[in-house]
């Protein structure tokens, strides 16, 4: 089987519980909304390829991803089960910790991820800048270097390709301190009640609430909505659980966040979206 090209940085396990009884969503991207399969959206060409020297593409990152969401599908429609009948999900701590891998990995996988962080904003420059900077420390420190390789790297064509392997490395391995964060939170269940409010899902679908907005103090919480009336988020210590109905206000304060901050958004009805696009006066 072919490595796939096509890579979702939001998992269809996800995105499919957000689908109507036509099995589409409703989409907004670049200011326009409509309907579409699980397949068309939320997917970038080879956005988790690390390209070598030689031109090959590994995809491991990609099937790293892919496992990952394999583990993690049946949890998530054990949560979603579990909080709609109003009873804590049954999380061991083998589960939990796959949860949290996914939830760290999630954090990161939007094509512009490191461009929000302000991390690759000026990589061009930097990456120009710190070559110089090798260079002349070569020199004076008589180390050889390839002139064919230095070539390779000075040359601007090739930029495109180091930032883009640069943001693959910084994907595959991500801190582990943070997973050590998660690992000492607890987790929390938001439910939503009120038959008209929904959860919608974007590519930075992450929305702090609460405490500090650092993940070492207990009070903050991180919410990821998982389906229209699904929500997880980092809560208290490790052992803590809670299951919380989230207020209509609490709602749309998750679902303008989300709406702000993302690229795309998409939602289980189009009245949802419509009701966070900013009001014309007539």
């Amino acid at each position: 089987m072919s490595d796939p090209i096509r890579h979702h940085y939001m998992p269809r396990f996800i995105l499919g519980n957000f689908v109507n009884s036509s099995d589409l969503l409703w989409v907004r991207r670049q200011g326009k909304i409509f309907q579409t399969g699980i397949n068309n959206v939320f997917v970038k060409k080879e956005l988790n390829t690390f390209i070598d020297k030689k031109g090959n593409k590994e995809r491991e990152l990609e099937k790293k991803y892919s496992q990952i969401e394999s583990d993690t599908a049946p949890i998530t429609k054990k949560i979603i089960e579990f909080t709609e009948k109003n009873i804590y999900p049954n999380i061991s701590e083998n589960e939990k910790y796959t949860w949290n891998v996914f939830f760290l990995h999630q954090h990161s996988r939007a094509p512009d991820s490191f461009l929000k962080l302000g991390i690759n904003s000026d990589f061009d420059e930097v990456w120009a800048r710190e070559t110089e900077n090798f260079e002349k420390y070569a020199g004076q420190n008589n180390i050889r270097v390839d002139p064919e390789e230095l070539k390779r790297v000075k040359d601007p064509a090739n930029f495109g390709k180091f930032k883009q392997n640069t943001s693959v490395l910084a994907r595959k391995n991500l801190g582990h301190e943070v997973l050590q964060i998660l690992d000492r939170r607890g987790l929390a269940y938001g439910i939503i009640r009120n038959q008209s409010d929904e959860f919608i899902i974007g590519d930075h679908p992450f929305v702090r609430l609460q405490g500090t907005g650092n993940l070492k103090n207990p009070a903050t919480e991180l919410w990821f909505p998982i389906s229209p009336k699904v929500a997880t988020s980092p809560y208290g210590k490790n052992l803590d659980r809670k299951l919380i109905e989230l207020t209509s206000s609490q709602v749309h304060l998750i679902n303008s966040t989300i709406f702000e901050q993302s690229n795309i958004i998409a939602s289980k009805q189009r009245s949802i979206i419509e009701g966070l696009l900013p009001q014309t006066s007539p």
